[in-house]
């Protein structure tokens, strides 16, 4: 079998984090493969609980007393006052307002148990499906999942080769919880659970059982049957919360359920195809053996190939259009009680999970992240008002889908609506959807800019000054001893100045398009003009905070200040010299301190940081340290360093905090390493690493409205093809060594193309492919 596109493993998961995780977008299960006691685990997006009471406060009168003290001599007074008048009425814990909760778990227990061999557990990220198969002394079994995007449900088949019969027990369970009721029933082929959490939602999990053969019996009161005799039985499990929807038919034939979902499945993951040295890896190996592989400090190629596919993977399984944003989690969690409510956090978090969407060619995944800042707009407008006396918008560093400002010094970061306006230009940018721009993208953007507008105040020099500010959850060195949320609040800091540069500027470009607005773009290129310069010190490294009293803190996770680098563009190779090399020397820094106050997620920050400044071997070596130190078998990660490595932050007690962004991120960074295209350049192979010397990228996208497919061999461009979706300039730039180009579209030559060194431009038309090569097919 090829095993390219599969986890495989011969064993089953240990625990839930180690499970294979399905998805539609709105419902999720992670299964855990046991052969004799099957657990799947399910979760629905809607499932959450309330577990706090917060009303935005009215306080921005406080702001200029607030201000003085912070752009005077007394820093720490004007924190305290925030950290003390920026209250919301009600709980001022530092806790968002809901936790995401489990649904409940379904149970397939043999009723006939004998010990197990020939076993084996795939995730094939291909198809989107679950294969779990094993042999005992009288029979082969096999179990298949998947998750219906088309109808909605989990499906899951038993089967056993020959005759032998089938006999098994089926239920459904929750943890007990003080605040959930539970009720069960079953009738004729169908078991129901019906949870009723308080503060919460009500929703019920049904399974219908369709059987081949063999019988039925259940105990009254309990969601649980007994099958007896059936070759082969056909699980449909629903979540329905929606308690007035009415219930749509599924089909109850397994075969059009699988071919339905697979076709589905594959028209957004087949896309793009990824292959370094080869691929099909010769001998199979299981998932587990290339973990281990790189946990003793040699990653395999097959490995980064995973990477890519299953940020991919999680993607399409978490974040279908018309469900909800993918959390901290995902949509996977088990955990009653999850760390940081398995919430939304704005300030690094939520922007990573979805930065593998456009170039990763699956940008209608964005669509549930657009959907989920809409809904925030409402609380953000009240949020500015309130606040900072300010219109527009304002968004919290974490949430839960409603936007409520946390208390106290965390309400002194507005950057998130800002960040997320990126987002919103960034899907114009790749996908050329003017009505997008013009109806979702423009306006929104117009309300961030709104804010800064009013909030934005001058000083005696003319420059703008952003007051309060924040480099999240950074301190200054300066400030040090034990961390104080108040200590954090300082006045421009570099990623603030970074957003809202791009922002203005994005703005003016979008206007110009759009042609709306021409009487406010002088408003916007004079805050352009006027806002402060990057900080730069006497050694040449950009800084983290404009204000020369405070000095930087390495040691911490986040590398908010190179955001100009990335995800902004702001600083390029071919454009900002000066800059690139004040960014590469701030990254240094932070690397040569060590590594152990990382977060899992800091490493494929790390390598797209790198992969920007064209290093490729450097940008591995940091995604071969989160293979070491922060992934699970299954590709899943961890937010800490379970594997105590000293690569990144200690947690008490060795517990193992699952968040889904690293491993998309990971994803990004590697698609980063081989085409680039911000700032109207298509970069081909900018950050190849010296260990993948053969490979091809087919299918990935790029800004302009490109679909680009690369073709290399030892370590130079053997072929390029450029599909144009919008006919637009096309100008590339070829990063490794080539000879003299050719252009064909079909068989046609290509005339009147401008090439200067490794830089190429040309027309093109929509809907014709583009194939960049030479003479003897090699650039």
């Amino acid at each position: 079998m090829k095993r390219d596109d599969l986890l495989f493993f011969n064993r089953p998961a240990d625990c839930w984090l180690e499970g294979l995780p399905l998805g539609n977008g709105r419902m999720a299960a992670m299964a855990m493969g046991y052969p004799l006691r099957e657990c799947i685990c399910l979760n629905h997006e809607a499932v959450w609980r309330k577990i706090l009471n917060r009303k935005t406060k009215v306080c921005a009168s406080y702001l200029p007393r607030i201000r003085k003290h912070l752009l005077g001599k007394d820093w720490e007074k004007g924190a305290r006052l925030l950290v003390e008048k920026f209250q919301p009425e009600g709980d001022v814990s530092g806790r968002v307002m809901y936790e995401y909760q489990p649904a409940g778990n379904l149970i397939i227990e043999s009723l006939r148990p004998e010990p197990v061999t020939g076993y084996s557990r795939i995730l094939d990220l291909k198809n989107g499906l679950i294969k779990i198969n094993f042999a005992t002394a009288t029979a082969k079994y096999e179990r298949t999942n998947f998750v219906s995007a088309v109808h909605n449900v989990l499906v899951t088949r038993l089967k056993c080769a020959g005759d032998r019969p089938l006999s098994v027990a089926l239920s459904l369970e929750r943890e007990n919880s003080p605040d959930c009721r539970l009720s069960f029933r079953a009738h004729d082929n169908c078991q129901i659970m019906t949870a009723d959490i308080q503060n919460g939602v009500m929703f019920r999990i049904k399974n219908k059982v369709i059987l081949s053969k063999g019988r039925i019996s259940s105990i009254p009161g309990q969601s649980r049957f007994v099958i007896s005799g059936a070759h082969e039985i056909l699980i449909l499990t629903t979540i329905q919360v929606e308690a007035n929807k009415e219930e749509t038919a599924i089909p109850e034939n397994y075969d059009l359920l699988l071919k339905e979902h697979v076709r589905d499945h594959r028209r957004f993951f087949g896309r793009v195809d990824f292959s370094l040295n080869g691929g099909n890896h010769g001998n199979p190996r299981t998932t587990d053996a290339l973990m281990r592989d790189a946990f003793n400090g040699a990653p395999p190629d097959h490995l980064f190939e995973l990477m890519l596919k299953m940020g991919r993977y999680l993607l399409i399984a978490g974040s279908r259009p018309g469900s909800k944003a993918l959390n901290l989690q995902g949509k996977w969690n088990r955990a009653m009680h999850p760390a940081w409510q398995s919430d939304y956090h704005l300030d690094m978090n939520m922007q990573m999970a979805y930065w593998p969407a456009e170039s990763g060619n699956l940008s209608e995944f964005t669509q549930p992240l657009f959907d989920f800042v809409q809904n925030l707009i409402p609380d953000g407008m009240k949020n500015a008002k309130n606040y900072y006396g300010c219109n527009g918008v304002v968004f919290p560093i974490a949430c839960a889908g409603e936007g409520q400002i946390l208390p106290g010094a965390w309400a002194a970061w507005t950057g998130a609506a800002g960040w997320l306006a990126q987002h919103f230009w960034q899907h114009y940018e790749y996908t050329l959807d003017e009505k997008f721009l013009k109806d979702v993208a423009y306006p929104y953007m117009r309300k961030v800019a709104d804010f800064y507008m009013d909030f934005l105040i001058k000083n005696k020099s003319g420059k703008y000054v952003i007051a309060p500010s924040t480099s999240p959850e950074n301190i200054p060195l300066e400030r040090g001893g034990k961390w104080q949320g108040h200590k954090m609040i300082t006045t421009n800091a570099t990623m603030d100045i970074a957003i809202i540069r791009e922002l203005f500027g994005n703005l003016l470009t979008a206007g110009g398009i759009l042609r709306q607005d021409l009487d406010e773009q002088g408003k916007w290129r004079e805050i352009l003009d006027h806002l402060p310069d990057w900080p730069v010190d006497k050694n040449g490294m950009l800084k983290e905070w404009a204000n020369p009293v405070n000095r930087d803190n390495p040691k911490h996770r986040h590398f908010s200040h190179l955001y100009p680098l990335f995800p902004g563009n702001m600083f390029s190779l071919e454009d900002t010299s000066v800059l690139i090399k004040s960014a590469a020397k701030a990254l240094k820094a932070r690397q040569d301190c060590g590594l152990a106050d990382n977060a899992g997620w800091s490493y494929p920050y790390m390598a797209l940081l790198h992969a920007r400044l064209g290093g490729g071997d450097k940008a591995l070596q940091c995604l071969a340290y989160l293979a070491k130190s922060c992934m699970m078998d299954n590709l899943l990660t961890i937010h800490n360093d379970w594997r105590f490595q000293g690569l990144s932050l200690y947690w008490p007690n060795g517990d193992r905090l699952f968040q889904i962004e690293a491993t998309l991120g990971a994803s990004a960074a590697i698609i980063e390493m081989l085409l680039q295209s911000h700032n109207g350049l298509i970069r081909i192979l900018p950050a190849l690493p010296r260990q993948w010397k053969h490979g091809h990228i087919k299918g990935l996208k790029a800004r302009g409205g490109f679909i680009v497919d690369i073709f290399w061999k030892d370590g130079a461009i053997e072929n390029v093809v450029i599909h144009s979706l919008a006919g637009q300039d096309c100008r590339v730039k070829l990063c490794r060594p080539h000879g003299p180009v050719k252009i064909k579209c079909g068989k046609r030559l290509i005339t009147g193309v401008e090439t200067t060194g490794n830089y190429i431009k040309f027309n093109t038309v929509k809907g014709r492919k583009y194939q960049l090569s030479q003479q003897n097919e090699r650039l």
